[in-house]
């Protein structure tokens, strides 16, 4: 493809104001830095329009101009893209499936950039053997800045996006926050490069020691049953056992005729976790986060190495073979995929998960009408774990690869998707050709007066997951590659109000919220949303604070003890929670330890004591900005 140079137009335009337009009394209301104003394309569609204080914004098919603080930024993507269709291969070790993207987020990339994509789940073997080849793909996405990343980088196997003006040419959001928003993103992402820039990172947000983002884990549960029940205490983990056994004894099946359990696991995400992906997650209902080889609480800056005997992870671990020997656990937990465990939910089959987005997935229209729903049930001694704003961005990272015939192609994709517009159709589909909430194909628009609104049908899919769009369900056709570009709960810059990503923060969210079962919830405890009801039931919250660490190389040594012990211990874990009784389970944890330690577990766990040490540090830094 050929290189065109485009000229980057300055043009003076009214200035950005959002600290003057909040709604007075309005709870979403927040004061963004003026360079994260830059905005994204049109308001409702309009081919052109004066947003009053929220700036100008346009669109039109081949030219993109965002306005901030009195700068227009316009780059020229007529040679950029394809006149004939093309497919492009994003490989994303965060993507839950090897295919080609479908559904209503390839018609997005159908239209804007006449391109279609191919999703590799690029984890373990398969990262290794993509660059064994020579060629990681199009657009590169990582799961942490770690050795797989370094080595790309030592390889050449990722392009510098300062090189040829690659960034300033065709990523002119990003580009033009470099040095303001996104400069602490870029800082941590080039650490390990000398100041090199190949990649951006993930759910990104303006610091703010006094907020933190929504809680992503909390016991979700059957509302209608744990009434019926007649709302048994519950004080600490260990008590939702008898709870979810007496949910089992008053609906033995499912909606579609299949036995019920407490929970299903999956093992989707466990290729480099170290751990059984929801035994160390449970332990964040106390504050720990899953780091290397154990635990980390950013309370006390506290490690725990996983096996630690009167640790957390083996309290977890004791609680699921406690609910499998109830028989409260999915047989085919250790096999599930993520699509068994959020289809499981969806059809009644499980009365609990401890990920806020899982339980989302039973609260259709036919189960909320009928007076059934999940909602969050809390433990009074939780000190759950929930993630602060980050103005370093996550430790994932989306990158070009060097072998790519269309790096102006993916620069502009990468651009897009973190424009507010890109954001927003990240999570809710595509944006409305018009501001009319009937619109059938679109998801989201700005009303007359500049609010956010999600359509008829986005609102349905945003609480029914199934639900028909583009020709498929939603969740079938969300974006494969499952990186998210900005935070939710971080300012949207081209909202007039101040308003954040997160549709349930906006004045004109419904949602779930219409419904007479969820307001009994809410009337019960006297709250408005899911995470006040947390807020107010748990013990404290421990806040995680978004941080420049990134972990030290490991040598060549360490990578294949670890390598081996992982596997003991991932083995291990799933023999424990199968024991049949307490006996067994104590039996195969204590050979685990003794295989484990045999194999340089040790050595493990003094490798993650030092990188705790190195947190500890970076968090305080973090807070001391």
């Amino acid at each position: 493809m050929a290189k065109k140079i485009v000229a980057l137009l300055l043009a003076a335009v009214m200035a950005f104001s959002l600290a003057a337009c909040g709604k007075e009394g309005d709870p979403t209301q927040s004061t963004p830095s003026p360079t994260q104003g830059a905005g994204s394309e049109n308001n409702g569609g309009e081919g052109s329009g004066d947003s009053g204080d929220g700036g100008i914004f346009e669109q039109d098919s081949e030219k993109w101009i965002y306005a901030d603080d009195g700068i227009a930024y316009t780059a020229d993507l007529t040679d950029v893209i394809p006149k004939e269709t093309v497919t492009l291969t994003i490989s994303s070790q965060t993507a839950n499936t090897n295919a080609e993207q479908l559904g209503w987020f390839a018609d997005v990339m159908l239209e804007k950039f006449n391109v279609k994509i191919n999703t590799i789940q690029s984890k373990g073997d398969q990262f290794t053997t993509l660059m064994e080849s020579g060629d990681l793909g199009d657009i590169v996405m990582f799961g942490e800045i770690g050795d797989n990343f370094k080595n790309a980088i030592k390889n050449g196997m990722l392009l510098n996006w300062d090189e040829n003006d690659l960034m300033k040419k065709y990523a002119p959001y990003i580009y033009n926050l470099r040095d303001t928003d996104l400069k602490k993103v870029f800082e941590k992402s080039t650490a390990e490069s000398n100041g090199v820039i190949y990649s951006i990172g993930n759910d990104v947000a303006a610091a703010d020691p006094d907020k933190h983002q929504l809680f992503m884990y909390y016991p979700c549960l059957r509302w209608d049953l744990y009434k019926e029940l007649g709302m048994p205490e519950i004080k600490t983990l260990e008590d939702y056992i008898d709870i979810l056994a007496d949910m089992q004894a008053l609906e033995p099946t499912s909606d579609i005729g299949t036995k019920t359990y407490g929970v299903s696991l999956h093992t989707a995400w466990e290729t480099t976790a170290f751990m059984v992906m929801y035994v160390k997650s449970t332990a964040a209902f106390y504050g720990w986060d899953e780091f290397h080889c154990g635990l980390y609480n950013s309370e006390t800056h506290e490690f725990q190495g996983c096996l630690q005997e009167d640790g957390i992870y083996l309290r977890c671990l004791k609680f699921y073979n406690q609910l499998n020997q109830k028989g409260l656990v999915d047989p085919d937990s250790e096999t599930n995929d993520w699509s068994a465990v959020s289809e499981a939910m969806t059809n009644g089959e499980t009365f609990m998960d401890i990920f806020n987005y899982v339980g989302t997935y039973y609260n259709t229209d036919v189960h909320l009408a009928a007076g059934k729903a999940m909602v969050p049930i809390a433990a009074e001694d939780f000190t759950s774990l929930v993630y602060g704003f980050n103005s370093y961005g996550g430790n994932y990272q989306v990158a070009i690869g060097s072998k790519t015939e269309y790096p102006e192609l993916c620069m502009a994709i990468i651009n897009w998707l973190y424009t507010p517009e890109g954001t927003l159709t990240f999570l809710y589909g595509p944006q409305s050709k018009t501001a009319d909430p009937t619109d059938k194909e679109g998801a989201w628009y700005f009303d007359e007066d500049g609010y956010l609104c999600l359509t008829d049908i986005g609102n349905e899919c945003y609480v029914t997951k199934d639900t028909e769009f583009h020709g498929m369900k939603f969740s079938d056709g969300t974006a494969a590659f499952n990186v998210q570009p900005w935070a939710k709960d971080a300012v949207n810059p081209q909202s007039k109000y101040g308003e954040t990503y997160n549709c349930e923060n906006w004045a004109s969210y419904s949602g779930i919220n219409n419904y007479d079962i969820i307001n009994d919830y809410y009337t019960t405890y006297g709250v408005s949303t899911f995470d006040e009801y947390i807020e107010k039931n748990i013990d404290h919250a421990v806040v995680v604070p978004g941080t420049q660490y990134v972990s030290t190389t490991q040598s060549r040594t360490l990578k294949a003890t670890w390598a081996y012990v992982y596997d003991i211990v991932k083995t291990g874990s799933w023999r424990a929670i199968y024991a049949k009784t307490d006996a067994e389970f104590d039996q195969i944890v204590a050979q685990m330890i003794k295989d484990a330690d045999a194999a340089g577990y040790q050595d493990c766990l003094e490798y993650s004591l030092g990188e705790a040490d190195l947190r500890t540090q970076a968090e305080a830094e973090a807070l001391s900005d």
